[in-house]
């Protein structure tokens, strides 16, 4: 984003639309390749189910295991969406090789596991042959080690968590080829990603100031793009311009400022009595994290970011334990400068909380 021209000034939330010049720049300085043998989606869900949908080819399953520690709009559709979800108790802040299986689950079972924000290290092959198939989801830590090195059976990930794209899903075979297989089209999802594109427009012109009425108007379009998400359960042949779109952010590597402007950050913020920071040595997160203990604090926190124009997303609101667990978004959206505000703030709050 070019910050001298940028009017309405906020950090985190939904992408803005990102102009071709900018987003060419960005792939030069910060390119990466990732696997080729991937399949891309509308939604992470929707790659979730094609995976689901592959395995229950060549074999009944009896359960599908799901953390309890998850997305709950994710936990909700696939309730929605099969009859046989168990949940299991995770560990989102502790990170072992292990991974921990319910005794009750078997080998006809699905268990998904989850990288949690990008610095879980499950290790696989030292388990039995006979376990049940595994899914890993990196849709909090896309490109990280455990995304690049996976040893499950598959993995996905929802990409428009860390890319600037309308919408988007992609699932892999770490150690084969995943087969095609011919997909509905479905004209409901295609005007789902159309009004999301328009919603990205419309803050794009927001932030360079064009219209302070803007901002109500792409808050209600993604309102209405997440209602549309809810009700989407069928798996959707993508159209081609939206699958090249797509495959285009796949080439940005999103950690490498990431690591910049989450090193600032570490430097000048600790833990305090209120809030804990959740970080793993050499490892970068998905952003910058904080865990507290109590509510009231919690909520004052957040309440003195969004107060300046820092809207920070809440993992995950709606699960039991673990409720008040923040994180402050330093993607590439964001340089030295933002950074350096973000630390301030946060220290004016830290001064002023009793």
């Amino acid at each position: 984003m070019n910050s001298e021209n940028i009017m309405n000034k906020e950090i985190g939330s939904y992408f803005h639309w990102i102009d071709s010049t900018i987003a060419k720049s960005l792939f030069k300085k910060h390119p990466i390749n990732f696997r080729e043998n991937t399949h891309v989606f509308y939604s992470g869900r929707h790659a979730l189910k094609y995976l689901i949908n592959h395995i229950e080819q060549g074999r009944s399953i009896s359960k599908i295991w799901m953390p309890e520690y998850y997305c709950q709009h994710v936990t909700n559709w696939m309730k929605k969406n099969y009859s046989n979800i168990h949940l299991y108790s995770a560990h989102p802040f502790e990170y072992t090789d292990e991974l921990r299986i319910p005794e009750d689950v078997s080998e006809n079972d699905i268990l998904i596991i989850n990288n949690y924000w990008g610095l879980s290290t499950t290790r696989l092959s030292k388990y039995p042959a006979k376990r049940p198939i595994i899914i890993e989801d990196h849709s909090h830590g896309w490109l990280s080690r455990q995304c690049l090195h996976s040893e499950a059976d598959y993995c996905f990930v929802s990409l428009r968590k860390s890319l600037p794209i309308p919408l988007g899903g992609i699932c892999w075979a770490p150690n084969k080829e995943l087969p095609s297989y011919p997909l509905p089209e479905n004209q409901e999802v295609y005007s789902v990603w159309d009004k999301m594109v328009v919603a990205m427009k419309n803050k794009t012109e927001y932030l360079y100031g064009q219209s302070e009425d803007l901002k109500d108007l792409y808050l209600n379009q993604i309102a209405e793009v997440e209602d549309g998400l809810d009700l989407s359960h069928k798996v959707t042949k993508m159209r081609t311009e939206d699958k090249k779109f797509i495959h285009k952010w796949l080439q940005l590597d999103v950690l490498e400022i990431k690591k910049r402007n989450l090193d600032l950050l570490y430097r000048k913020i600790t833990d305090t009595p209120n809030y804990k920071i959740i970080k793993r040595f050499a490892y970068t997160s998905f952003g910058f994290m904080l865990l507290f203990s109590d509510g009231m604090a919690y909520e004052s926190f957040r309440k003195h970011l969004i107060d300046n124009q820092i809207y920070p997303s809440n993992l995950w609101p709606n699960n039991n334990g673990w409720k008040y667990f923040l994180n402050v978004h330093v993607d590439f959206r964001y340089g030295i400068e933002d950074m350096e505000f973000i630390a301030g703030c946060i220290e004016d709050w830290n001064r002023t909380y009793n």
